[in-house]
């Protein structure tokens, strides 16, 4: 078992409350590979406090995210099944494949979660 998973997926061509909900169901799920999950969709709001989500940059999400994923102790990474839509959740990948981390990907078929034992760098 993982102790700090980070949640990767796309968000922006998403409204606020579908990319919430979807985060939200994956974390429930994270929680079964890891004992914490840290939910880019909860991070930004602890940090930046905005009144309207929409007052969030994309840097700003990217940056927090980043710094996240990089200094907060996650040593895997969950790609929810629409990440491969999202420039953000390429770019978070990308760090945890240099970072050598395991990389869970969300399984639509099954449900569940595929592991991709050994990380790659592309």
């Amino acid at each position: 078992m993982h102790q700090k998973i980070y949640l990767s997926g796309a968000i922006s061509k998403l409204t606020f409350e579908e990319a919430f909900a979807l985060f939200e169901a994956a974390e429930q799920t994270a929680l079964k590979i890891a004992k914490e999950v840290v939910n880019p969709m909860k991070l930004a709001f602890e940090l930046f406090k905005p009144k309207n989500p929409d007052d969030i940059t994309w840097g700003e999400y990217m940056v927090n995210d980043l710094h996240a994923i990089m200094n907060l102790g996650v040593d895997s990474i969950y790609m929810l099944k629409n990440w491969q839509d999202s420039d953000g959740a390429n770019i978070e990948l990308f760090t945890a494949q240099t970072k050598k981390m395991p990389i869970h990907f969300e399984c639509e078929t099954t449900q569940g979660v595929f592991t991709l034992a050994t990380p790659y760098i592309l």
